[in-house]
This record gives C-alpha cells, structure tokens and sequence, in this order.
C-alpha cells in the first residue's frame, strides 16, 4: 500500500501549474515559494484556501501535513484536504484517503479511504488505482474481489505505475493465470526492477516454451504501447 508522499507531490503540482494560466494571487504565490519567500507564499495560499480555492487547500492541507513553514497539525491537514477533496479535487481525495487508510489525525477507517481512493482513482491517479486493487485484493474496507483488483493494478499497470505492475502479476500468478503474471513480471523487469527479474527467473522454469513465448508477445506489444 503506497502511502501519500506529500512534499514530492506538492513540489510536482507547484511546478507543472507554471504553464497553465492562474489566477493572480495564485501566480503570485508560486513565485514567492519559487524565490524562497515561503511565508508570503503561505500567506497567499491561505487567503485563497479561505476563499475556496481547491488547489491551494490542497497546498495548505499539505504544508500542516509536514510541517513546511507552519507548525504541524493533523486537524488542519484533514480540514483543508476535506474541504478541497469535496470540490471534487483528486490529490486531495488520494491525500485524504491515505489519512483515514492509516488513521492519521482521524480515526483509521478504511471503507471511507477506499471510496475516496475510488473517486480520486476515476480521475486517473495511479496511486489511488494502485491503492484501491490493493484493498480489493486483500479485502480491506471492501469485499475482497480479484478481478476488481486486477482491473485497478491495470489501469496504474498502464500508467507505467511498476509497483502496480508487480502487484498485477501476482494477482494473476494467485488466480492461476501464469502467462500474464509472466508479461507483467517482464514489463517490470525490463526497467530494472529486481523483484519482477526474480519472478520471471521462477516462472522460466515453470512454463513451457510455447508459454514462454506466447507471454513475450503479449509483452512486446503492451511495451511498444508505452512508447508510442
């Protein structure tokens, strides 16, 4: 189970929102925090959040999360990750999620994390997708369900998620279907992933050439995917 990493994620949302048109006193506070002036920029961000603006909840909810420039406080990370999450935002639902999957500042309660992985994870966030096949394969906060695991581990799979690759063939390799943990292991294998190198090595030994081969075709064209 991917736990939020908070920082990165903020850091990744302030910098690919350079080239979108923001408003004013957003544009204003992402230069602040890119000049190192984090306590306008904080400023900034609450006064928007105030306001209703989503993305800067999520901001805020995030900085009280770690603590960055303000004191750490539990109560104010749900309260702005809540109050972005219900905007309909989808970093704060994955956020919001993780809080109450592992009962941080809230009481642990994975039925409500997983339906806002679910909502966080039909707008396209791997990790959401990832998380969510993860409880439906081991039936926490939701019935347990393989196949609905297996069409979440797809779709972060697809995202080029590797984690969500490796999870995906062991799903498959459980239900008895060798020949696709085998593509998924591959796919993994072949950017580096040691785990995915191991399992590949295991099922080499377990499956007939015409497996073996049938299994490599599958892979070469989900990979030529990847690189269209």
């Amino acid at each position: 189970m991917k736990q939020f990493h908070s920082l990165l994620i903020l850091v990744t949302l302030l910098f690919c929102t350079v080239s979108v048109v923001l408003a004013s006193q957003m544009d204003e506070a992402l230069q602040a925090f890119q000049a190192g002036d984090l306590p306008n920029a904080i400023e900034i961000w609450s006064e928007e959040a105030t306001g209703g603006d989503r993305e800067a909840q999520y901001i805020l909810g995030t900085l009280y999360l770690e603590g960055t420039g303000v004191s750490p406080s539990y109560s104010e990370t749900i309260k702005w990750f809540q109050a972005s999450a219900e905007q309909g935002y989808a970093l704060s639902q994955n956020a919001l999620a993780s809080m109450y999957f592992f009962g941080r500042g809230v009481p642990k309660d994975q039925t409500l994390a997983t339906s806002w992985w679910l909502l966080a994870a039909e707008q396209g966030i791997s990790e959401s997708q990832n998380n969510l096949a993860v409880a439906y394969r081991d039936g926490d906060g939701v019935p347990q369900d393989p196949q609905a695991a297996i069409m979440w581990f797809k779709k972060a799979a697809f995202q080029r998620d590797v984690e969500a690759m490796i999870s995906l063939g062991g799903v498959y390799h459980q239900e008895g279907d060798s020949e696709m943990a085998y593509v998924w292991w591959s796919i993994a294998s072949s950017g580096g992933d040691e785990t995915a190198k191991k399992n590949v090595e295991i099922l080499n030994s377990r499956l007939t050439p015409d497996e073996i081969e049938s299994a490599q075709a599958i892979a070469k064209k989900i990979l030529y995917r990847f690189n269209e």
